[in-house]
């Protein structure tokens, strides 16, 4: 009967333990529960706060935006205007040195007519056309060539995706120089233009013989421009280069831009007598001020803010 108690009571004992590790195993995961609990709570309070946050930040920034509205209107106009006044004069200045260069106030405006003509279907501005029609001019091209071989130049580039500043430097010393030498046919074929083959069919001397004849001067300069008239022309190499890329995202950007600059050209024509004048009262007022603050210090006075004091 003792053995029979004892047993009952192991028995008993081992069957509590799993329920009391059940138990604590419940207690623990009420206590998680209840921590996540806390920490979602938290989060939503988080989140509103954040919401109302956000609606005051919002709000803030509508208010400054209508606050600044008149500054930027008022910057735009100035950038507008400072646009308009620096194409205007940009052009004037174009306009001024292609009549000292071809002395002549006609070819000057018919050159730079043509020029815009063109750079409206080409990626060229009619800006960039004049600037290098300029550079030939100083390199010794004649007035009457000048657009002619800008245009062509400008198929070069178009077809080799080069730039057109550095292709026509290289022609213009060509011209200057009176022939062909090394430097200018190396930095032409930099930028993807083959003469030397053109120019090896116009002199009939190929290879060596055509590297000799260019080592002494032998390949003039009117070669190279008929070589230049042969590879522009249909036909050629570079025909329809400038053209081409007129139809690309480049051309049609650069076409854009060309015809805002037009734009704000021919706003600043109109304009020009009022700019004028009133850049001359300004200056005359800038003069004036100028002219009061010299006797002013001749007299021996010291000049501190919105005072005077004699010595």
């Amino acid at each position: 009967m003792a053995q029979s108690t004892v047993r009952l009571i192991v028995d008993a004992q081992n069957a509590i333990r799993p329920l009391q590790r059940t138990d604590q195993i419940t207690r623990q995961l009420s206590k998680n529960t209840d921590k996540l609990k806390g920490r979602l709570d938290r989060s939503n309070r988080s989140f509103r706060e954040q919401g109302r946050s956000a609606k005051v930040a919002a709000g803030g920034v509508q208010t400054l935006t209508r606050s600044l509205a008149p500054l930027l209107k008022a910057l735009a106009v100035a950038a507008t205007a400072r646009f308009i006044f620096v194409r205007t004069a940009e052009l004037q200045t174009q306009r001024t040195a292609l009549i000292q260069l071809t002395g002549s106030v006609d070819s000057a405006n018919k050159i730079i007519s043509q020029l815009q003509a063109f750079g409206n279907v080409t990626p060229f501005t009619s800006s960039e056309l004049i600037e290098q029609t300029k550079r030939l001019k100083a390199f010794g091209f004649q007035t009457e060539e000048l657009v002619d071989t800008t245009k062509r130049l400008s198929e070069v580039a178009g077809a080799t995706g080069a730039d057109l500043t550095g292709i026509a430097t290289a022609f213009g010393q060509i011209r200057a120089k009176g022939k062909l030498q090394q430097e200018e046919n190396l930095q032409l074929l930099e930028r993807g233009v083959d003469i030397t083959t053109e120019l090896e069919k116009i002199t009939g001397k190929q290879g060596e013989a055509f590297a000799s004849a260019m080592r002494k001067g032998e390949i003039g300069a009117d070669a190279v421009n008929q070589a230049l008239i042969n590879l522009t022309s249909e036909g050629g190499a570079f025909f329809g280069g400038a053209t081409a890329q007129a139809d690309t995202l480049n051309g049609l950007f650069s076409t854009l831009v060309d015809s805002v600059q037009n734009l704000a050209r021919t706003i600043g024509e109109i304009l020009e007598p009022i700019i004028k004048s009133a850049l001359s009262f300004a200056t005359k007022g800038v003069q004036a001020i100028d002219k009061i603050f010299q006797r002013i210090n001749k007299k021996g006075c010291v000049i501190v803010p919105f005072f005077i004091f004699q010595n």
